[in-house]
């Protein structure tokens, strides 16, 4: 009897999140929230020599913040000009640093490899959030560490972690203006590029002053440039022992 194989329907939702995250220049919004990936290393407590996993890296924020702190990292993407770029700025640094393509909802690293396994605005992204939970406790060694910044994680890491602990805190976003944001975003995030581009002209100016109107809500400048508190979700668990 033949075999029938079933389409994954997630596929070709990867598929596209992988064209849409190629689209601008996403490295030249990521170095802005550098502070982001030091405090969940931190928050991880990364030692020197522990073997750390940084998933959906993009150009390499919290694998660069584990490099510093003496962990020996591989960042993964599966975006390959993100990779190039964390791999740029880690030769800059002078810093170790391992990079691979790879899929979050299969990562190509055995059971327990890592002592450490961090994603900051990456894994969250992923088509089945259900399987790229799993994929992160799969590679992440009994007792070891899963940093993220990614809400629903204790449902989605569920008996896989023994303890969890949920932070939230306050990342800064600033531009020459709010509009100036705007654009910034439109020119150098994927997503944010990929609506842009399919709006006409009129439609896009609508869209543009509608987020610089809702970024100007939220602006503590009063010089006309923006700087404005955007919250996010740091999260640490510890993986469980095989039962």
């Amino acid at each position: 009897m033949a075999v029938t194989t079933q389409p994954d329907p997630y596929a070709q939702m990867t598929q596209r999140a992988r064209a849409m995250w190629a689209l601008g220049a996403f490295d030249r919004a990521a170095t802005e929230q550098v502070i982001v990936a030091e405090l969940l290393c931190r928050a991880t407590g990364i030692h020197p020599g522990e073997r750390v996993l940084d998933v959906a890296a993009g150009s390499g924020n919290a694998a660069l913040a584990a490099s510093r702190r003496g962990a020996a990292v591989t960042a993964t993407d599966f975006v390959p000009q993100l990779l190039k770029a964390a791999a740029r700025r880690a030769q800059a640094e002078g810093l170790d640093l391992q990079t691979r393509e790879a899929d979050a909802q299969a990562l190509p690293f055995a059971d327990g490899a890592f002592d450490v396994v961090l994603s900051t605005f990456g894994v969250m992204f992923a088509p089945d959030q259900a399987r790229a939970a799993a994929e992160l406790l799969r590679v992440c060694r009994p007792g070891g560490r899963i940093g993220l910044t990614e809400t629903r994680v204790r449902e989605l890491l569920g008996p896989g972690i023994t303890e969890l602990s949920a932070q939230v805190l306050t990342t800064d976003l600033c531009g020459t203006s709010p509009a100036g944001r705007v654009e910034f975003n439109r020119t150098y995030v994927g997503p944010t590029k990929a609506i842009f581009d399919r709006l006409d002209p009129a439609a896009q100016q609508t869209l543009a002053d509608e987020l610089a109107s809702c970024l100007q809500q939220f602006n503590r400048a009063t010089d006309g440039t923006l700087v404005a508190s955007a919250e996010y979700l740091q999260v640490t668990a510890t993986r469980a022992a095989p039962a």
